[in-house]
């Protein structure tokens, strides 16, 4: 993509913020990702279904629930919060951009989630050449998963390598305390 491309294009976001979509199906939403792509009046293609659908199966929707519906078939409202913030991180997939914004991508879900999701955008950044850049506080996570990480202390901003920035002494600073004699 050029740098003419549609900003929409460029970035997919995803915030931690409650959303409300009253009467809205999870396919609705995932395919919110698509508009960027649509014609005028706004139709979704058959390679835009697919790829909504593959969204949804990349963060582990695409199945049945207990009460025998497809997830892309509810209500996005009658969802947890968990399943809602996997519904907004396959909508930003089904985006299709090559950056990925994300604050507290994991936020509201279970640990066998969490790492999915986090390994999904780890996997995204290697095998897609995305650039994905989120907000954490899982530190633990954040320094198995990431090639690189940005800390933010009361001694300024460092970027380096999870590596780099542990040998470093940075979270000592950044902490004030040797945070990995705690863990």
């Amino acid at each position: 993509m050029g740098k003419d491309a549609a900003p929409e294009r460029q970035r997919a976001l995803v915030l931690t913020e409650r959303v409300s979509l009253d009467n809205t199906l999870v396919y609705d939403v995932v395919a919110m990702g698509r508009y960027p792509y649509t014609d005028m009046m706004g139709h979704l293609t058959q390679s835009d279904e697919e790829i909504i659908c593959e969204s949804l199966r990349k963060v582990g929707l695409d199945t049945i629930r207990a009460d025998g519906k497809l997830y892309k078939d509810i209500f996005f409202n009658a969802l947890s919060d968990g399943e809602k913030q996997r519904v907004l991180i396959a909508k930003a997939l089904a985006q299709q951009t090559p950056v990925i914004l994300l604050d507290e991508p994991t936020a509201h879900l279970d640990l066998p989630n969490r790492i999915l999701v986090l390994k999904l955008l780890r996997d995204l950044a290697h095998e897609q050449n995305k650039s994905i850049l989120l907000s954490t506080h899982e530190l633990e996570m954040a320094l198995k998963l990431s090639d690189r990480v940005l800390l933010m202390g009361k001694n300024g901003i460092r970027l380096d390598t999870p590596e780099g920035l542990r040998n470093s002494g940075a979270f000592e600073q950044a902490f004030e305390m040797n945070i990995f004699d705690l863990l």
